[in-house]
């Protein structure tokens, strides 16, 4: 019997499936053209396609407080989960290139192309302007430190009391940091 039917139309980024494995806990992974798909075994709560209109390419997600944040290219968009039929709605002083969105300590962070945002529902509290703010990690070393990558910079947040501010930059480096990861001994590994 036909359980169900998974392929571009509904949720499958390719049709060409090379290989299906499944791990410990009956989840698929499929080996595609272009890729790895992963279906979660119970894949009718697993999750939902959904049909998104006028929000542009979406480069990352979050969901708070039961909100869920799209990063676009035209900027973040949100909408609550538990309104049925609720739309995607622009966050105010958010539109153009979001590339990252991260929480941290409670508080969802954007990597924008104008700088770096914490928002709080829909309002959006610019706290850098280091142009391309990209992923942004804390230190392990350093509990009260943040870094984040942008276009030109490694960027340093410093927390006091319960609020985050730009710090520096880290002298010596000058390059495009999109990716960054920090390891047990606080060496920054970027890309």
């Amino acid at each position: 019997n036909l359980v169900t039917k998974i392929n571009t139309q509904n949720g499958l980024p390719n049709n060409t499936i090379l290989g299906i494995e499944t791990d410990e806990w009956q989840n698929l992974w499929l080996a595609l053209d272009d890729g790895i798909g992963f279906m979660p075994h119970n894949y009718r709560k697993g999750f939902s396609i959904e049909k998104i209109n006028d929000v542009g390419a979406i480069y990352s997600m979050s969901v708070v407080n039961n909100l869920m944040y799209l990063g676009t290219n035209q900027g973040l968009f949100m909408k609550p989960l538990n309104i049925k039929d609720s739309q995607f709605l622009l966050v105010p002083k958010t539109q153009g290139q979001v590339w990252d969105c991260q929480l941290i300590d409670n508080q969802l962070w954007i990597g924008h192309n104008s700088g770096t945002f914490i928002v709080d529902g829909i309002n959006a509290k610019q706290i850098s302007n280091q142009a391309g703010g990209f992923t942004i990690k804390p230190d392990p070393l350093n509990p009260d430190l943040l870094i984040q990558g942008t276009y030109n910079d490694l960027t340093v947040y410093k927390k006091t009391g319960d609020t985050y501010h730009f710090r520096n930059r880290i002298d010596g480096f000058s390059d495009l940091v999109r990716y960054i990861e920090i390891d047990h001994l606080g060496n920054i590994w970027a890309s």
